[in-house]
């Protein structure tokens, strides 16, 4: 595995996202075994949380602040970028990081959007992000998918040349094929010599993210077909991929991209 390995963890439900109502609290559980998986490697993360999830959950907010993780925010609720404007986002924004803030007892230098989704039709959205205070931004794919992706964006991280913010993507297996590796179902489904081949050439920084219901015993089915595939498949398998990469290595998000110097980037052009 390459050094430095970012882990990042998505703090949202299962339900997040699928238009379904809660059918059982299950995220502090799911949650406080990730917190247990991380100490007994002595490894830190950083922990993007939604504004509704931390109003529900404070307590789970304060846990995983004072066992040295770092906070960053996952937007006000689990909505698509793409179904805000820019003045929805800012008062998100505006409501939320404060909240992470006195939760969290430090300052929020963090943002990932729900489903990766700034892409060439939101970019827009990283002027939002810069000025709600935010350092850096963990929100782009830089590859195909049909809900989310920003194809022919940087997979390493750089400075967006208009705003300053560091911007942290998700690594790509390959530039021939522009697939992500590193999280979620892609971490789940792809076989996994694939992965570690793919970890192990890289230099950048490997930027690795997980959702806390992907560590579940059992797990509700609901929403669209799409849903359940994403979700389901593979799932049994993830929590041993994500230890083996524990035990590797493990750190904050913002100690990997906020103490360097990176390439200044603008949209269209070569990073």
């Amino acid at each position: 595995m390459p050094s430095p390995i970012a882990l990042t963890v998505d703090v949202e439900d299962w339900f997040d996202g699928l238009g379904l109502s809660a059918r059982a609290p299950a995220v502090e559980g799911h949650v406080d075994r990730i917190l247990a998986l991380l100490a007994g490697h002595g490894r830190l993360g950083t922990f993007f949380v939604l504004g509704d999830l931390a109003r529900r959950h404070p307590g789970l907010v304060r846990r995983i602040a004072a066992a040295g993780h770092e906070i960053a925010c996952h937007g006000a609720d689990h909505t698509h970028l793409a179904r805000l404007d820019p003045a929805r986002l800012a008062a998100g924004l505006r409501a939320t990081r404060p909240l992470l803030e006195d939760l969290a007892g430090v300052p929020v230098q963090g943002f990932r959007a729900p489903f990766f989704s700034v892409g060439p039709t939101t970019a827009w959205a990283l002027d939002e992000i810069a000025a709600a205070g935010f350092q850096y931004d963990a929100s782009i794919y830089p590859g195909p998918n049909d809900r989310y992706g920003w194809p022919g964006a940087p997979d390493h991280p750089v400075r967006h040349a208009a705003t300053g913010l560091v911007l942290a993507p998700i690594p790509m297996f390959h530039r021939w094929l522009p697939v992500g590796y590193s999280g979620g179902a892609y971490l789940r489904m792809l076989p996994w010599r694939a992965v570690r081949w793919a970890a192990l050439r890289r230099r950048d920084p490997l930027i690795v993210y997980a959702h806390p219901w992907e560590f579940a015993d059992t797990l509700p089915r609901g929403g669209s077909l799409r849903a359940n595939l994403t979700r389901h498949p593979g799932r049994r398998r993830f929590e041993a991929r994500f230890r083996a990469i524990v035990a590797v290595g493990g750190q904050r998000l913002d100690q990997v991209v906020l103490h360097r110097e990176w390439p200044l980037w603008t949209p269209g052009t070569a990073a």
